[in-house]
């Protein structure tokens, strides 16, 4: 069987820095629309609803436990001295 795959003729391109600005940018649309879902619901209607509720716990736990995991691993490089490398490690 004849494999179809053609390498790039550009060579192995690193894409990492596009993946993180679509990776940001996704993030920062999602925190300005339930901002101002919770913003309208508390201000127009008064009340938030459990769906309300859920959406901020989402959020928190989710970000609490990215900057958690990731925050002391870097604070605690910086504190004993030595430095991430590329991996993280």
């Amino acid at each position: 069987m004849v494999s179809t795959f053609q390498p790039s003729p550009h060579g192995d391109q690193n894409v990492g820095g596009a993946l993180y600005g679509v990776a940001l940018a996704s993030v920062i649309i999602a925190l300005i629309a339930v901002c101002s879902r919770i913003s309208v619901r508390a201000r127009i209607v008064h009340a938030l609803g459990w769906d309300d509720w859920i959406i901020i716990l989402a959020i928190v736990s989710k970000y609490s436990s990215y900057y958690d995991g990731l925050g002391d691993r870097a604070l605690n490089s910086k504190m004993s001295g030595t430095s991430l490398d590329s991996n993280g490690h």
